[in-house]
């Protein structure tokens, strides 16, 4: 488990470290939990995704579904969202 690991980091860096969680969660055999603001870096990683406001689920499901939805990105999330 994962919280915020790309906080303060320079891009360059974040980069490599979702190369290396990537690498991690790759064959299957573990899970990577990744709590991230940065939506975007987080959701290229993510096969799922669980979205949270003020400790309520508002999405769950298919990370590519919660990616295509930019309003709700948008809305929610805020940081690390291309308009």
């Amino acid at each position: 488990m994962l919280d915020e690991p790309l906080e303060g980091l320079a891009p360059v860096i974040c980069e490599q470290l979702m190369a290396v969680f990537e690498e991690l969660a790759k064959d299957g055999s573990r899970a990577v939990v990744l709590v991230e603001q940065h939506a975007e870096a987080a959701l290229a990683f993510a096969t799922r995704a669980i979205l949270m406001a003020n400790g309520t689920i508002v999405h769950e499901g298919p990370a590519a579904d919660l990616s295509a939805d930019k309003s709700l990105l948008h809305r929610h999330v805020g940081v690390g969202i291309a308009p």
